[in-house]
């Protein structure tokens, strides 16, 4: 099993959100959902279960179109 985050689920934000009207309340955000931290924690928590081979990954770049 494979949870993945994507490149801007993290605390990174999106270029088009740089600069934005919502800038700093969509970093604040982040620090509350913490997607690609949870995600982590939630693949190591079920590789530690028999039976299930489980990792996190965070792809290097986006495929969001609208955020090239």
């Amino acid at each position: 099993m494979i949870l993945s985050a994507g490149e801007y689920e993290t605390e990174k934000l999106a270029p088009f959100q740089v600069g934005a009207e919502d800038e700093q309340k969509r970093l604040e955000h982040k620090q509350v959902t913490r997607t690609d931290e949870f995600a982590r924690l939630m693949a190591e928590r079920l590789d530690a279960i028999s039976r299930i081979t489980a990792s996190f990954e965070l792809p290097a770049r986006t495929t969001c179109r609208s955020c090239r």
